[in-house]
């Protein structure tokens, strides 16, 4: 009986290292090396690899503490020395971000590091049939897709069911067939007077 009773209290005595059973459940980090739970301060994480809370993504490290990316830029590594500008079709409007948000169909966005993008339609009478759009081809017939994250105006086109007339997008009346991209045909037994709509 002496001999069981020795086995278990060497078991967990001596300063040995604490069985899996007895691990911590940490709210934000666990010290593998010393069992221990870490609490960073506010806006810091816990780094494993480096053994330290460093400025956590979306901060930038500076001689007085972490400071939040401002609007238009963003950073996803934590201990980060500076912001990255969001790249062209992409903006953030919020600061202390990890990453920046693709520009929505029928927007752009030309410059680096914007806080929003710029509407295809803005300034037009009927700013709501404009889309971002680009040409693809399947099977050997093309035709046009809306997309995301936009960089150019020259991506800025109509909808479809609209068409373009005097740089403005118009909607589509009856016998016109309308597939987006300012492109519009004549439904079959259906005729356009010459000039009338001109295109």
């Amino acid at each position: 009986t002496g001999g069981r009773g020795g086995d278990g209290g060497g078991g967990n005595g001596g300063g040995a290292r604490p069985p899996m059973a007895n691990f911590l459940e940490c709210p934000e980090a666990l010290d593998f090396s010393t069992n221990q739970c870490v609490e960073c301060p506010k806006r810091k994480v816990y780094v494993a690899l480096v053994g330290a809370c460093l400025c956590a993504p979306g901060y930038l490290t500076e001689r007085h503490g972490c400071t939040a990316c401002p609007a238009g830029r963003s950073q996803h590594l934590p201990g980060a020395l500076f912001c990255d500008d969001c790249p062209l079709g992409r903006f953030q409007n919020e600061t202390g971000q990890q990453t920046c948000d693709a520009c929505g169909v029928g927007t752009y966005q030309d410059v680096l590091g914007a806080s929003r993008c710029q509407d295809c339609g803005a300034s037009k009478a009927h700013p709501a049939l404009w889309s971002t759009m680009k040409k693809m081809s399947v099977r050997g017939v093309s035709s046009g897709a809306v997309f995301e994250a936009a960089t150019s105006p020259s991506n800025c086109t109509c909808s479809d069911g609209a068409w373009l007339s005097e740089g403005d997008c118009l909607p589509c009346t009856e016998g016109m067939l309308c597939a987006g991209m300012g492109e519009v045909l004549v439904k079959p037994q259906y005729f356009a007077p010459v000039g009338q709509p001109s295109f």
